[in-house]
């Protein structure tokens, strides 16, 4: 049995969550984990959505389980970075923003959040750190995009 649901029904789940039907994507997500238990993708999409509804907390176990089985999943600790931000555990969020790029180290959006954390911690010398290898990254996908 594969750990991955069909990719159609993920997709059908991400077009509800973008559509702002938070309820209904959170309501999938869990119906197709009882199938796929071990999928990270479908705890990350749960845990998204309980973040749209302001469950930090069931949130934030998700995407712990999401990381369980899948380690190097950036956009999970960047998603529960945000999650930790918005229940006000600003230091957590900056470990997950430094495990996310830990992982992908050219995360730019990580870098960003990142910086900003830093600065709402009154850290302006590691925010703007922070903002500089964001831009670092920046420059070199400008570089390298077709005009």
């Amino acid at each position: 049995m594969s750990q991955q649901p069909p990719s159609e029904k993920v997709q059908s789940i991400i077009r509800v969550f973008n559509q702002g039907q938070l309820q209904e994507a959170l309501f999938a997500s869990t119906q197709l984990l009882r199938e796929f238990p071990h999928s990270a993708t479908l705890h990350n999409l749960a845990a998204a959505s309980n973040v749209g509804l302001m469950q930090f907390d069931v949130a934030i176990e998700s995407y712990e389980y999401a990381l369980k089985i899948d380690p190097e999943y950036a956009e999970a600790y960047f998603n529960m970075a945000i999650a930790q931000d918005n229940k006000g555990d600003v230091k957590a969020a900056i470990d997950s923003y430094k495990r996310a790029i830990d992982v992908r180290p050219n995360y730019t959006d990580a870098y960003m959040n990142m910086g900003v954390a830093l600065q709402d911690m009154g850290d302006l010398e590691a925010a703007v750190d922070s903002y500089k290898q964001a831009a670092i990254f920046i420059r070199r996908i400008n570089a390298y995009s077709v005009h």
